[in-house]
């Protein structure tokens, strides 16, 4: 399982802004985290003061989830897998699952999204239980047209939804990307020329030029941030030490 959480404190320009204040809401709302125990995790991070917005719910296919809140409010997603249960004092999360990515059309996305290697693995649900939608921190039951992405060489995932009932139709997050919350999300590549001129030929927007990165103009890394169909801020990375975490 792959993927990197970037944690970031931006202290000028400083926004302190909420993060969003609903699962629904445009952009990348939450991100999950796999467990192999997720009641015993539940009753952990409550002891430690963790916010949930319900105890561990099911869905109707038997698998469990739990959504909490960060300290700064960003929603995040405990998703029970199978795994080796071992002891431990602290949690049973065994990685990062899908970043949940909300949309206004989904084919128009997912064919997007193909475009980075993502194809459709699992569609979702149309609909859950009234329980369900709770746990989501919804007071309705909801509609929606989604399904899980899964790419073609790192196994990761992606959760594109777009929600029909109810629809949040104000936009992501804008630049510039210091807002709290899930503000972007990087991929790795190995050949970002060649990927920011496919991009531009298939009509995409970028935010800049290809840019080094991150230790000024000696910098062996590169970086550009451009926008999917809704503006969520997507970005490319090329630089040696991806290239090793992921080969």
């Amino acid at each position: 399982m792959s993927g990197l959480i970037d944690l970031i404190e931006f202290t000028i320009p400083r926004n302190d802004a909420p993060p969003y204040d609903a699962v629904n809401h445009l952009g990348m709302a939450r991100a999950g985290i796999h467990t192999t125990n997720i009641s015993a995790d539940y009753d952990y991070m409550v002891e430690l003061g963790v916010n949930f917005l319900s105890p561990p719910t099911f869905r109707a296919d038997g698998s469990q989830f739990a959504i909490f809140t960060d300290l700064d409010g960003t929603f995040y997603e405990l998703i029970e897998v199978e795994g080796d249960d071992e002891e431990t004092e602290t949690t049973h999360m065994v990685g990062l699952g899908y970043v949940s990515i909300n949309v206004s059309d989904f084919e128009r996305s997912r064919a997007w999204y193909q475009m980075m290697g993502y194809e459709v693995t699992k569609k979702l649900p149309v609909s859950e239980s009234l329980s369900v939608a709770k746990a989501m921190g919804l007071d309705q039951v909801y509609e929606l047209d989604g399904a899980l992405l899964t790419h073609q060489v790192d196994d990761s995932t992606l959760e594109i939804v777009q929600w029909i009932k109810p629809y949040d139709a104000e936009r992501p997050y804008s630049i510039p990307v210091n807002h709290l919350g899930i503000h972007r999300m990087a991929f790795s590549t190995s050949d970002i020329q060649a990927d920011v001129a496919t991009l531009k030929s298939q009509g995409v927007e970028f935010l800049s030029d290809i840019t080094p990165c991150c230790s000024g103009p000696d910098s062996s890394g590169t970086i550009v941030a451009f926008y999917d169909p809704d503006g969520t801020i997507i970005e490319l990375t090329e630089s040696p030490l991806m290239g090793y975490i992921f080969p």
